[in-house]
């Protein structure tokens, strides 16, 4: 095991995922979250990283011996991934129809453990590291996934904004990119 081990969990949501159920209903949901989980499966490191539905439309993604940096890069590709995914509608038999489809967003919430104290504000001179439960550490993900859907979803934030100007990341304005505090 590494003297600093680092590891990020992160929160997912599908974006107006109840207008998707209420407008093509609950199989077409289904198949939704199943190619979800599919990509989600083929963009993580096997035996590494993990993932599972953590409830509803949510997914809990973990990253080991991965920074938020890192971490941010991967959550970014596949953002895209999804957005570019045509979802195949079924039609009234509950066949697919490959002639018809629609798009999708998601929104993501990183948080890092291993990483230096985080807190709301700016960190001490401590340069000690915390040791969070697995809830307050899927808490923080969860603020962080909040922290996007409240500035306007199909993006990812991190916890806590501080670090975001540590790692250099920064708000480019353009629509339906990561967009921080």
């Amino acid at each position: 095991r590494q003297k600093d081990p680092k590891a990020c969990v992160v929160m997912a949501d599908i974006d107006y995922f109840k207008k998707i159920n209420d407008t093509y209903g609950h199989l077409q949901g289904d198949l939704v979250l199943k190619r979800v989980a599919r990509i989600f499966e083929n963009s993580m490191r096997q035996y590494v990283d993990m993932v599972g539905r953590y409830g509803g439309e949510e997914f809990l993604l973990i990253f080991d011996n991965t920074d938020e940096k890192t971490c941010r890069s991967i959550v970014e590709r596949i953002r895209q991934e999804i957005e570019s995914t045509k979802f195949l509608r079924i039609d009234e038999s509950g066949k697919q129809d490959p002639t018809r489809f629609f798009n999708l967003t998601m929104s993501f919430g990183i948080a890092g453990i291993g990483h230096e104290k985080a807190s709301l504000s700016e960190p001490s001179q401590d340069r000690s590291f915390e040791r969070l439960s697995p809830e307050e550490w899927i808490n923080r993900a969860d603020k962080a996934l909040y922290h996007a859907k409240q500035n306007g979803r199909n993006q990812a934030s991190i916890y806590p904004s501080w670090l975001l100007r540590k790692i250099g990341c920064k708000n480019n304005g353009l629509k339906n990119k990561f967009k921080f505090s």
